[in-house]
């Protein structure tokens, strides 16, 4: 074999016979640790972007399937929740597009004085995703992973928006959120007046 043959040939590493079920293991372990870590965050995600929590459901069960198969590619990403956000959301779509529904659940159910004050933090994120199904899909989708911590160029990254529209649409959320909660607050609206008939 010449040089240039030789540099040409791809090098395979020596591995023994056990050395693959051991590396497979590993793939194992690190992802459960993931899913673990990870789940619930998806699954809340994607509920501030979709109303029916049975496509919710669906769409992180398929979403971290995908993440498993390419999970030793994903998983040296900076971030690969990040992967697993954006492909729940195409699943999701997939779903709605098959189903070509949308359910919608009404804040009517909520007392107004837990909007105000919820009692503890369990209490508060149930009010939040009720609030947030009352916002345009791409502002809740926002919102959510705001309050989950993520930098506005990552969300944006997240569902290919520029960051500057990121910026925009927080704005434009905390601001219908807040016109929401005022509403549900507003003595008319619990005595049944005109707003809240």
């Amino acid at each position: 074999m010449t040089g240039t043959e030789m540099a040409a040939r791809p090098i395979e590493p020596e591995r023994d016979a056990g050395a693959g079920g051991a590396d497979e293991a590993e793939l194992n372990a690190t992802f459960g640790i993931f899913c673990q870590e990870n789940l619930v965050k998806v699954r809340r995600f994607l509920l501030s972007y979709c109303r029916a929590s049975d496509l919710v459901d669906d769409a992180v069960q398929e979403a971290f399937l995908a993440a498993r198969g390419r999970w030793a590619e994903i998983r040296n990403y900076d971030k690969p929740v990040a992967w697993v956000f954006k492909a729940a959301i195409i699943k999701e779509r997939k779903l709605r597009e098959r189903r070509n529904h949308r359910e919608s659940i009404g804040l009517d159910d909520v007392p107004p004085e837990r909007l105000a004050a919820p009692a503890d933090g369990h209490e508060a994120r149930l009010v939040l995703q009720q609030l947030l199904r009352r916002l345009p899909r791409q502002l809740a989708a926002i919102t959510q992973l705001d309050v989950d911590g993520w930098k506005a160029e990552e969300i944006a990254g997240i569902l290919g928006l520029t960051v500057n529209t990121v910026r925009t649409y927080k704005r434009r959320a905390h601001q219908q959120l807040r016109q929401l909660v005022e509403t549900a607050d507003s003595p008319a609206r619990r005595e049944g007046g005109p707003d809240g008939s």
